[in-house]
């Protein structure tokens, strides 16, 4: 199985391999590609979800041979009058 990550960070790729060789019995390749997120290099609120949707989708469009495509996304979010950062 082939699992494209829109990412070439090695801990969201090591997060991918180590959450898909957990549910499935094949042998996992999980490949980190590096794509544009389209949202900027800190997205805020819905961006990071966003970016993470666009990394996965710009991943399928460039690297069609693969099972999955994933997509992560870093970003900084504000709820109850505080700001939080999701990963």
């Amino acid at each position: 199985m082939k699992v494209y990550v829109g990412s070439k960070n090695r801990v969201k790729i090591e997060a991918v391999k180590s959450a898909f060789s957990k549910f499935f019995e094949k042998d996992v390749e999980v490949i980190g590609v590096s794509v544009d997120n389209g949202v900027g290099k800190q997205p805020y609120d819905e961006q990071t979800w966003k970016g993470a949707i666009n990394r996965a989708k710009n991943a399928m469009k460039e690297y069609r041979d693969g099972d999955f495509w994933v997509g992560i996304e870093s970003g900084i979010f504000s709820q109850y009058q505080r700001y939080f950062v999701a990963n």
